[in-house]
């Protein structure tokens, strides 16, 4: 059993490229931090996992991307890099799923570029699923 998601931390904001034709676009960062302990690979076994998947003491996850309804992933970007994502859709919404690693103390930054329904031209809300992070409420920025 891994417990390192407890040293995860991250931040979202989101910003809109402008409106054509009723279609929002929006650019979505995202920094996901590890923020271990010294000494972390001395952890146990439970807490930092045995290293059959990942060294002791990184952070593997699945990052999932939600699209807005109705709506596109155009693009990802993980740290300069373009991603390939595994995708689908769930309840109108379509999804990029991605595998992060994090070692000790490293970051990560995703930028996605998403474009929005028809006719969904108003504010960008940003959720994130619930973490150990206290801050955790979504976040409202500016439309076109």
């Amino acid at each position: 059993a891994r417990k390192m998601e407890y040293y995860l931390r991250y931040d979202s904001v989101a910003q809109s490229l402008g409106c054509t034709d009723g279609v929002q676009r929006i650019r979505l960062q995202t920094t996901l931090r590890s923020q271990t302990p010294p000494g972390v690979r001395r952890l146990s076994p439970f807490v930092t996992g045995n290293g059959a998947f990942t060294p002791r003491g990184d952070i593997l996850m699945q990052l999932s991307i939600y699209g807005p309804w109705h709506g596109h992933i155009e693009s990802i970007v993980v740290d300069g890099r373009n991603e390939t994502t595994t995708s689908g859709t769930q309840d109108g919404h379509e999804v990029g799923l991605l595998a992060i690693k994090l070692k000790p103390n490293q970051s990560v930054h995703v930028t996605a570029v998403l474009e929005s329904g028809k006719g969904q031209t108003g504010s960008i809300r940003v959720s994130s699923t619930p973490g150990m992070q206290l801050d955790e409420d979504p976040a409202t920025y500016d439309g076109c």
